[in-house]
Order: C-alpha cells, then structure tokens, then sequence
C-alpha cells in the first residue's frame, strides 16, 4: 500500500505495547488507557482508523506501514485520522511477514474477540466494546486491513446516556504464524523415512492404542489378549521398554506433562516425564479425564450432578486434595495458568460450554471465565500457548474438530466434522492441529492437518491400517496401528 504524504502528516494517535498476546488482551478487555482519563465529559479525538492486536507464533516478525511497527513477538497498535476525506481514509495498514531464516511463513488467522476502547464522552462510558473484525485464513506475506468506523457497546446499565459516543474505530485481533522449514534426513541418517517404516513395534501381538510423547520419550498403551500394558521407547533408540505389563485393563489414559492412568480396579499410576518409574497415587474416584503438569496430577471425577477435581503431587508423597468443585463434564487440560474444562449442561445440543478457572483453589465451588459457547459435548480437550483444541461430539456418532481462543471468549472453528472423526493431536506452540480419521478396510485411515479458527485442512497421510492414537511433539506426528506399530513423520512432510 502506497501512504500519502497527507497521511504521514495527519494526526496519528499511535499506541505501542511490547507485551504477550494473553496479557495484552486482557489489558484491552479491561480498557486501560494509557491516557489518564479526567470525569465528566472527556473526547479523546477521532474515531476514524484502526487498533491492530497482533500475535506472533514461531519464528518471525511483523512490521507495519503506516504504523512502524516492528514486532518480533505480540504487540498492539493504535491509529485514528484527524479527518478521514484527507488523510487516506480509504486505505488501511500494510501487514508484513518477515520469517528467520530456516523458518517460513505459514499464514494470518483473524479471531473474533471482544475488544475494550475508551469512549468518546463520559469516562462513565468506558469500556466501549465491540467485536474485532474477521475473515478467512491467508497465506499471503503482505496483507492489508483497512480503517473504519463501527459501533460499540456501552457498558451495562449505561446505553441510553453513553448512546452518542458509541462510534469507535474498527478492531483486527490476527496472529501471524511461521514454522520451522522441513530439512529432510540424510540417506544414512537413522531416521525412520516419514511414516513408511514403523518407528517401534508393541511388545505382544497386540494393537497400540493412545500415544503421547513426554520429556523426549513416546509412551503408548497397548493390548494383548484384551489387557493393557504401556510401553515407552527413545526415538533413534530400538530398545523399547514395558513399563507396565499387561494384567488388567486401563481405563484412562493421558499424556501430558506427564503419563498418568487409571486401571480398571480405581489405582491411579504416574510415570514422571523423561523416565520409566511407575509412581502408585493411590485409589481414586473413575476419573472422567485426567492432566497433569509440572508438580501435580490431576483427575476430574463426576458425581451427583456434579464434578470434583482432585490433585495429587506427581511424585506420589502425599494425600490428594480437593481443588475445585465444577459443572458436570468429562474434559479436562491444563497449563501454566489455567484449567480448562466443560460444563456439559445435561448433553444438550449446542448448550455446553468450555471454561477457565485460576490454578489454585481451595476445593470450594471454582469461578470460572467462559469461553467457548454452543458446544455439545466436548471431550480430548487439548491447551495451547494460545488456543484450545477439542473434539465435539454432536450425537449420532458425529463429531467435530475444532478450535478457538485459550485466553478470551471466542467463536468455536470446527474444521473436519463427521463419522470417522476420532482423534485429535496439537504441539503447543504450534498454529496447526492434526486430525485422525477412521475409515473401512485394512489401510482406510488418514490423517489430516487442520489451521486453527479456520475450516481449512490438507491431507497429510493417508492408507493408516487401524489408527488407534495420535500425538504431536514440535517436530513430529506419531501414530499407532492396529497391528501395534509405532510410526512418526516430521511435522512440515507432506509426502503421502
């Protein structure tokens, strides 16, 4: 975009702040001005232009024109025109993506979230809020948003007298990604070749079933004549390890900071990330879904119309305690931050809702912070820097892929919806999620790589003989089979 020298001249109101994406947006939400604002009536000037709340995922930059902006991580700008008619109202601001060199750039993805503004007027009628602008998934380097004008939301109670400063200028919330480039393995390289040769194979004659990767090591359930066992191995390494034999079954399964999982008769077993030692947690309550991060275990069992979160330390030391007490659901995950979960609503179409509550808590009734709304019954939800990832099942035997924004209320993107949708695989630090397919027939399973709030996908592998697992690590996707095979493909490998 060519900037005229009229709007170089105009009046810019410029805003810059170096900060995250999570803190940024709640610093919005909340409409701190950087400007103090004085009571009775205040007018902060035009309302012509644009507030850019950027993100930055990977290994890459943005800058802006006219802005100046030169952003290798999240950041947040500001721009209104004195007078529209003669600083260039009609066109907007240039968006460019610089990738470090061995990374590439992957795309632009637009949320819809609530965004705050101070109002013109009273200061009584901050926050203006409005829905920050949307469009599809681009591919493009360089892009450009243009200024506007839209209309705001009064704070409750304040509609009719804060009603004539309701203009405010128009909002984008779009986050850049870029990924590292692919180098493909030298011919001698001990490096399975993408997926066509199996990675491990099962201890038994088995299938493998849920796989998770944890401290460098990939952990898989497997069975033999209907009982469970877990095995573990070191990519590059053929040696692979039966950390617990099969004898019963196990009835849940996770991987994520850590493995944690519950047999058949109630016990609950950890094994810490990076090693082989299976730590006993003691009975517990059937565990609806199960987490962990770097201290504690955590299972959500449901009772009685309600649900109890429990936490264990993962070394196994000490009597669970009560965290929370939450809505009905069968979801759970965790980060550094946050739980997140879902409050069912009785199994409701489009009634459920997926929430957020402080880590902590002191085993009394949780407050939560709701985030995604219209959901049916969520399950394998999924935490990411950024984003949430989940399946829905919408009855029927249907179910849907989907993701949306970790950190603020937003709109649910489902991408690949139907009957042979099984599981769902996302790297946290990753703007791209995989999808596991079912299909009939020995090698009728595939694998699909989804974008995030984006219906957009590409195949990634297709021919899968019984998928039975699906993880992600920041280089590979890994895979289990029905005939107990274990195979890995780098991430940015499309070959089929």
């Amino acid at each position: 975009m060519t900037v005229s020298s009229a709007l170089r001249r105009a009046a810019l109101g410029v805003l810059l702040i170096a900060m995250g994406m999570v803190a940024m947006l709640s610093a919005l939400a909340a409409c701190e001005s950087p400007d103090p604002v004085a009571p009775g009536d205040v007018d902060p000037g035009p309302t012509f232009g644009a507030e850019i709340a950027l993100g930055i995922v990977g290994r890459g930059r943005v800058t802006s024109d006219p802005m100046g902006l030169d952003c290798p991580s999240s950041c947040f700008a500001r721009v209104v025109l004195a007078d529209p008619s003669v600083d260039g109202g009609d066109g907007g601001v240039t968006l460019t993506a610089i990738e470090t060199v061995g990374a590439h750039f992957v795309g632009w993805t637009f949320a819809e979230v609530d965004l705050g503004v101070r109002a013109r007027g009273p200061s009584e009628c901050s926050p203006m809020t409005r829905k920050s602008a949307t469009r599809s998934l681009d591919s493009s380097r360089v892009i450009s948003v243009p200024f506007g004008e839209t209309t705001g939301t009064p704070p409750r109670g304040r509609e009719e007298e804060c009603a004539a400063f309701t203009t405010v200028p128009v909002a984008y919330a779009v986050t850049a990604t870029f990924e590292d480039d692919f180098v493909p393995p030298l011919p001698d390289a001990d490096v399975p070749d993408g997926g066509l040769t199996p990675l491990f194979d099962s201890p038994g004659n088995g299938p493998a079933k849920e796989i998770g990767v944890a401290g460098g090591y990939v952990y898989w359930r497997y069975e033999q004549n209907g009982l469970s066992g877990i095995a573990s191995a070191f990519p590059g390494s053929s040696q692979v390890d039966v950390l617990v034999s099969p004898f019963d079954a196990i009835t849940r399964f996770d991987v994520d900071t850590h493995v944690v999982f519950q047999h058949a008769n109630g016990t609950l077993q950890a094994i810490e990330s990076g090693n082989g030692f299976v730590v006993t947690l003691g009975n517990a309550p059937v565990c609806d879904a199960l987490a962990s991060d770097t201290f504690n275990v955590y299972c959500r069992a449901n009772s009685l119309g309600t649900s109890t979160l429990y936490s264990w330390p993962i070394s196994g030391a000490a009597m669970p305690t009560t965290v929370y007490v939450l809505p009905p659901g069968r979801d759970l995950a965790v980060d550094g931050q946050r739980f997140y979960f879902s409050d069912d609503k009785g199994g409701f179409t489009d009634q459920a809702v997926i929430s957020s509550t402080p880590l902590g808590g002191d085993g009394g009734v949780a407050i939560t912070t709701a985030l995604i709304a219209d959901q049916t019954s969520p399950r394998d939800l999924l935490g990411g820097s950024s984003y949430l990832f989940w399946l829905d099942d919408r009855g029927g035997g249907i179910s849907s892929a989907r993701s949306g924004y970790s950190f603020t209320p937003s709109t649910a993107h489902p991408s690949a919806s139907g009957q042979a949708v099984r599981f769902i695989a996302a790297d946290r630090f990753s703007a791209r999620y995989w999808v596991g397919m079912a299909g009939p027939g020995l090698g009728g399973g595939s694998i699909l790589r989804a974008f995030v709030l984006s219906s957009a996908t590409t195949l990634f592998r297709d021919g899968i003989r019984g998928l039975g697992g699906l993880a992600v690590d920041s280089s590979y996707v890994y895979w289990t089979q029905s005939d107990g095979r274990v195979f890995r493909a780098p991430i940015n490998d499309a070959r089929l």
